[in-house]
């Protein structure tokens, strides 16, 4: 029986965590590493970080791998313990895929040897050498300049990566495997065929180069080698089991905790989401908050428009509130017939009733007749918001109670509105006039293609000096623009037609960044806010489940989370900032929240208050982020370079219409997101100032246009 790992702290399933070369855990829920330990009566009890010497024996070498490992981390194992074992210059796993290429999955080097990840080298090999494979030859050659019995092609592919000396292992698969499905591609497509007859098919080879010099290999490790490769398709097929197996846990997961009618989470899931948050807030002593919302008159509309309309309608108010929220943590759930629930961890009061003011207001602007027209011409709904800080005394009941309360109260005032229960009780009518910035009801990834996303996600890293990588030429280089005042520049449309003509187009991805061009282009990944740093972060489609913070605050979280603003503490500033803008609301609060995070900004309305006195300052960059047109703009920009002590500082304008917006997002960027957000603020000025400096085309009067 497979031993289901749970964690210490809330006792949630564990996953399989591989940073470092550290073999570990991760909670999602408590949203941090755990250790994980090996069995000491297990033979192979040998750590990833543990270093390996050619005098362990190869048994030793193989690094525990849980059953839940994927088949890219066992294949990333292995030839990490095989570079390290051999002291190899090159270490590669090839393997064959269901059409017959041949292509390399894995792969690890010495510097500055070439790599040969995802290269296809079926087109270096002959059909005399697949058949010696099959039958099991270990091929080993000590000095390639001295072989005579290579063909022409290998000794080309050989010659072009600088290889001196070779081991070629085959990986086999036994007769009972070769009907399987082919465990990496999942799909239904026939495997590889073994046209040889012979009792073992060819599921794909270790290569291990020597490109420094001649070498010679032992018995001792090329014994290694045979019994690795044994080992590895035991974990290659167990690792197609498991993913068959989590294929059918996640419809049955979909069958239990997803709502059939709206495809968001059902009370059942609610329930199990609500007691984990509330540990977990009451564990970091955070607030946690709840929204009941309820859709008016719904048995009127039921019987006035018929319940297949009914259907619809509840779709339509689902879909609005699942975008609405933005934040990966959070979550709506259906609670029952014409009542949701959203759930807001990390969420003050304050907060809360904003969300659910967006949610009430994003309602009406979905236009559906009312049955009634009692309260509006349109469907509208009431809320009930409530916000505690969990602890041991205290029921999860408990806040559900209060949240129930309040919605009974939003519909005992007349509807349409939303009500407050908590410390201090708080009532919004319709005719309130809460601040409310200007958002879309939901972002228009329905109507976007996964191309165009995928544009969209690259080029909000492209412009704060983030570069494309490609697996056979390595760093990719852009140094132009990408934003217009309206889309995007010539230079990133130009350079993007290009990247889209490359062979291997699919398999770039962004520098430091996991998820390959193929997984947004294929529909895998979409693309949300973090909720720490608010950075764009790649998120599988179609699943139900909360996600865990971007990899940079997993990572580094104390470098990623913005610090609160706080009433007579300011920090030394480390960025200055002129920042001209016609929005006034709540400047003194964003001028508190700039000094905490070490960052002073002076405020002006327009070019006629600059003075001497502001010429005399220094200043990091600035911002204008007036609605202006762009003839304007660039006026200003041209007028403020004029002044002798701004003419180096890089000048940022934000535009609605630059980029086509953002897409993932449910509200539009502000002035903080340009400072506070990791690769903004002194990085991106940073990286202005080295573009405007080796950009031959930019001049000192151009302006640098980013998404509002």
């Amino acid at each position: 029986m497979t031993t289901e790992h749970r964690c210490p702290l809330c006792n949630s399933p564990l996953w399989p965590h591989a940073s470092g070369g550290h073999l570990g855990w991760f909670c999602r829920h408590c949203e941090q590493k755990v250790p994980y330990s090996v069995d000491p009566t297990s033979v192979n009890k040998v750590s990833l970080d543990q270093p390996i010497s050619s005098s362990q024996t190869p048994q030793l070498l193989t690094p525990p791998v849980p059953q839940t490992f994927t088949l890219r981390e066992i294949l990333q194992t292995t030839v990490d313990g095989i570079a390290q074992f051999l002291q190899a210059d090159r270490v590669l796993i090839a393997q064959m895929m269901p059409s017959g290429e041949m292509v390399v999955v894995e792969e690890w080097r010495q510097r500055p040897w070439k790599t040969l990840l995802h290269c296809h080298i079926s087109q270096f090999v002959t059909l005399a050498d697949i058949k010696a494979w099959q039958q099991g030859k270990v091929e080993a050659i000590a000095d390639l300049r001295q072989q005579n019995e290579q063909t022409a092609t290998t000794m080309a592919l050989d010659s072009l990566f600088d290889v001196r000396a070779k081991v070629i292992v085959p990986i086999r698969q036994r007769d009972s495997q070769t009907t399987s499905v082919h465990p990496l591609t999942h799909s239904s497509h026939q495997p590889h065929v073994n046209h040889g007859k012979s009792p073992q098919s060819l599921w794909g080879l270790i290569i291990i180069h020597q490109c420094s010099g001649p070498r010679q290999w032992t018995a001792s490790e090329l014994g290694f080698l045979s019994l690795l490769s044994t080992q590895l398709i035991i974990s290659i097929q167990q690792d197609h089991f498991y993913q068959h197996l989590n294929q059918i846990n996640q419809k049955l997961e979909a069958i239990a905790f997803q709502d059939r009618l709206t495809q968001i989470p059902n009370r059942h899931y609610f329930e199990h989401y609500f007691a984990q948050e509330w540990r977990r807030m009451a564990r970091e002593k955070q607030p946690l908050s709840l929204i009941l919302c309820d859709v008016d008159f719904f048995k009127a509309y039921n019987d006035t428009f018929g319940h297949p309309q009914g259907d619809r309608c509840l779709q339509e108010i689902a879909h609005t509130l699942k975008y609405t929220l933005h934040r990966p943590g959070d979550m709506v759930a259906r609670y029952g017939g014409e009542e949701f629930v959203i759930i807001l961890p990390n969420t003050k009061a304050s907060g809360a009733i904003h969300v659910a003011q967006q949610m009430r207001s994003a309602i009406k602007r979905l236009k559906m007749p009312s049955a009634t027209q009692k309260v509006s011409e349109y469907v509208t709904v009431s809320l009930g918001v409530a916000s505690v800080i969990p602890s041991q005394e205290m029921s999860p009941k408990q806040l559900l109670n209060e949240a129930d309360q309040a919605l009974y109260e939003a519909k005992e005032k007349g509807r349409d509105q939303l009500f407050f229960r908590g410390e201090k009780e708080l009532k919004l009518s319709p005719q309130s006039t809460l601040h409310q910035p200007t958002l879309m009801s939901m972002p228009l990834l329905d109507n976007l293609s996964p191309s165009d996303l995928l544009k969209s996600y690259v080029g909000y890293f492209l412009s704060r000096g983030i570069s494309v990588s490609s697996p056979i030429e390595g760093i990719l280089p852009f140094d132009g623009l990408v934003y217009q005042y309206q889309g995007y520049h010539h230079n990133f449309l130009d350079w993007w037609r290009q990247l889209e003509t490359r062979t291997d187009y699919t398999q770039l991805s962004l520098s430091g960044d996991t998820h390959r061009f193929q997984d947004f282009l294929e529909g895998d990944y979409g693309v949300q806010e973090c909720a720490l740093c608010n950075l764009p972060i790649a998120t599988p489609t179609g699943h139900i489940y909360g996600l865990p913070h971007c990899t940079l605050c997993l990572n580094d979280q104390e470098y990623c989370q913005r610090k609160e603003t706080e009433d007579g503490i300011k920090s030394e500033p480390i960025f200055r900032l002129l920042v001209m803008t016609d929005t006034q609301d709540n400047l003194k609060t964003l001028q508190q929240w700039l000094n905490s995070n070490q960052v002073e900004a002076i405020f002006l309305d327009n070019l006629t208050e600059v003075n001497k006195y502001l010429l005399s300052e220094s200043f990091s960059a600035i911002i204008i982020d007036n609605h202006l047109d762009e003839e304007t703009i660039e006026n200003w920009v041209k007028q403020l370079h004029q002044y002798p002590s701004l003419q180096e500082i890089p000048m940022i304008a934000l535009s609605e219409k630059a980029g086509n917006g953002i897409p993932w997002l449910n509200r539009k960027l502000k002035l903080e997101d340009y400072v506070l957000t990791p690769f903004n603020g002194d990085k991106l000025v940073n990286y202005l100032r080295n573009l405007s400096a080796n950009h031959t085309a930019l001049t000192k009067t151009d302006v640098y246009w980013f998404p509002r």
